[in-house]
């Protein structure tokens, strides 16, 4: 189990790789990186003959060649370690990697009940007759991956640039299902999860729901380098009563409680996303140790629960996820949330919440919405005064653009909630500002924010201007003649300031020549009709946003053009966290995209976490 640090805001703060001590080409997450320690670790303990079976290149043919049925496996078995303690080590370290404790539990108890049968033809089951296979070389840039293959258990993980890709497909199964006592020996929350919310449906819904014909007899897709593609039939989560819903979601859990939190996070994010295109259908009895079959599908993934043999006492699940399987088709982003107004302001909390603003233009209510490690959305703060532009400060204060209101505000972020509102900024020169909009502290605890005019006057300054507070509270006007001053960033070095108008096509860099004191105007990057938010990254890349080519804009410290994130909708703010700090966080219209960059987000001193 693993966590992170953070970018223009707040981020992921445990045990990670030391992202200051490490080139950025060298960043990895911490999974990726424990897996790679591991992967190496079991390498170098192999003599030559058994590194020969137990690695093969990137793109061997078997790599997608994959069963949990019994067979002569690809691979080092374990078996083949036990007079190597060093090497088997490594390995039990190294199939504990990405897994949560009970993931990897449950996988070692489906090993440790494997029975000791020796089946011909060089076929054998036990705990040991388990194979590991290193497919590439590990590395902190290269594509590699690795798999753990035996009866009953089939694990496929994919690197690339240092992060895990893809954890599929994922197959679990367990043969007698429940012991003596009648218990069962694993994968019992599954069918447990599965009747509770069985339990929770009305009869026209349960009807809906169940498959016509007899119970499969097998989980689909097999051993198939793709998953078979599902009829999507069934109820769909998104009209569920909500504490049916409640339930609903519990099913799913049972996969993504099995992932490193790390890589679960987004998972379950990304599900939620799509409730209203996941379909949920079941067949069998309905009972409890008895055949029962059911399936959760997504728009791209698909988890399996099969009980169908030795009458309801063996149990296989799959779980895939479409083309990113073995890393086949990685999308450049992922939706994880939807369904509000206008997205605004993200910024990162540890250890895995984001927060953004959703804004309502007409003044009736703006919120500010959690994203939390469960994927849940939960609105912490509604008011008319609308929040914009997010930051924590220094003393882990939250602070916020009230763009409604023309103030800025900060706020207490206390287990989940935010509590103790302040009144930080209430204006200039006794009055308030038009339309406080985005913000960024530097390392003395300074204050830069902006203060556009979109639509009706918040307040009156006569202005739309760029304003500095020094740490005494001290406010001074620093740019006045740019028309809608939008996003707001300072270098890694914090030697230059980015503003980015909503009005034009230029952004515009500035040097910083005392705190608070600019000069040498100069246009650094272009932006047809105007941006948005923006923030950096350790190498001082900025990244604009602009709405009109649905896009986020990264631009070198040079002001030249080197990479567009294209977006389903209309990026307005952007900000890093996750894992190593590598995740782009993009709120745009309704959503919120989560996109994964081989560079890491700028840290910046100022801005301190704040639990």
């Amino acid at each position: 189990m693993c966590s992170g640090v953070c970018g223009a805001a707040v981020i992921w703060l445990a045990s990670i790789v030391d992202v200051d001590a490490t080139p950025s080409n060298e960043v990895m997450t911490p999974v990726a990186a424990e897996m790679r320690q591991h992967a190496e670790s079991f390498l170098a303990a192999l003599s030559d003959a058994q590194r020969l079976s137990a690695q093969k290149s990137f793109d061997d043919e078997s790599r997608t060649d994959w069963t949990f049925f019994p067979r002569v496996r690809d691979g080092l078995e374990l078996a083949a370690l036990r007079e190597n303690a060093v090497a088997f080590a490594a390995a039990e370290a190294l199939l504990d990697c990405g897994l949560s404790d009970s993931g990897a539990k449950t996988a070692a108890d489906i090993r440790r009940l494997d029975p000791k049968e020796d089946r011909g033809g060089g076929v054998r089951l036990g705990p040991d007759r388990y194979a590991i296979t290193i497919f590439g070389q590990p590395s902190p840039n290269a594509r590699w991956g690795w798999r753990v293959e035996g009866h009953h258990l089939t694990l496929n993980w994919t690197i690339e640039a240092g992060r895990v890709v893809s954890v599929t497909p994922m197959a679990l199964g367990i043969s007698p299902f429940v012991d003596q006592a009648g218990e069962p020996q694993a994968l019992g929350e599954d069918q447990q999860a599965y009747l509770d919310f069985l339990g929770t449906l009305d009869a026209k819904t349960r009807a809906a729901a169940k498959r016509d014909g007899p119970i499969p007899a097998e989980v689909p897709g097999v051993g198939k380098p793709r998953p078979t593609s599902g009829d999507r039939v069934g109820v769909r989560f998104s009209e569920l009563p909500e504490a049916t819903q409640t339930a609903a979601w519990k099913v799913l859990d049972t996969v993504y409680d099995r992932l490193d939190p790390e890589l679960a996070w987004m998972r379950r994010a990304s599900a939620r996303a799509q409730a209203e295109d996941i379909f949920f259908s079941w067949s069998g009895t309905g009972l409890a140790f008895r055949p029962n079959a059911y399936r959760i599908e997504g728009r791209d993934f698909t988890f399996d629960f099969v009980n169908a043999q030795d009458e309801g006492n063996h149990v296989h699940t799959l779980y895939r996820e479409g083309g990113r399987d073995f890393g086949q088709e990685v999308p450049s982003w992922t939706r994880v949330a939807s369904g509000q107004f206008f997205t605004e302001g993200p910024v990162w909390s540890p250890p895995s919440t984001l927060l953004f603003s959703d804004m309502r233009f007409d003044g009736s209510a703006g919120h500010i919405v959690s994203l939390n490690e469960s994927g849940t959305l939960q609105r912490l703060w509604s008011s008319p005064k609308v929040a914009n532009g997010l930051m924590f400060d220094g003393e882990g204060r939250l602070w916020a653009c009230l763009f409604g209101h023309g103030t800025l505000a900060s706020f207490a972020w206390q287990d989940g909630a935010l509590v103790d509102e302040r009144t930080e900024i209430p204006g200039y020169q006794g009055q308030r500002f038009l339309k406080t909009n985005d913000l960024v502290f530097d390392a003395s605890g300074g204050l830069w924010f902006t203060d556009p005019l979109f639509g009706r006057k918040a307040g009156e300054q006569p202005v739309m201007g760029v304003y500095y507070r020094r740490p005494t509270g001290e406010i001074s006007l620093v740019i006045e003649d740019l028309n809608r001053p939008n996003g707001i960033m300072l270098s890694p070095g914090e030697e230059t300031l980015y503003v980015l108008p909503s009005s034009g096509s230029s952004a515009f860099a500035y040097d910083i020549t005392a705190p608070g004191v600019v000069a040498n105007r100069r246009v650094f990057g272009q932006v047809p009709g105007g941006g948005d938010g923006m923030t950096v990254d350790a190498e001082g890349n900025v990244y604009l946003t602009s709405g009109r080519l649905r896009s986020v804009v990264v631009v070198n410290p040079a002001g030249e053009e080197v990479d567009r994130i294209g977006l389903p909708g209309g990026p307005s703010n952007v900000c890093f966290g996750g894992p190593a700090n590598r995740t782009l966080f993009v709120t745009a219209g309704d959503s919120v995209y989560a996109v994964p960059r081989k560079q890491a987000g700028w840290i910046f001193p100022g801005s301190r976490p704040g639990g």
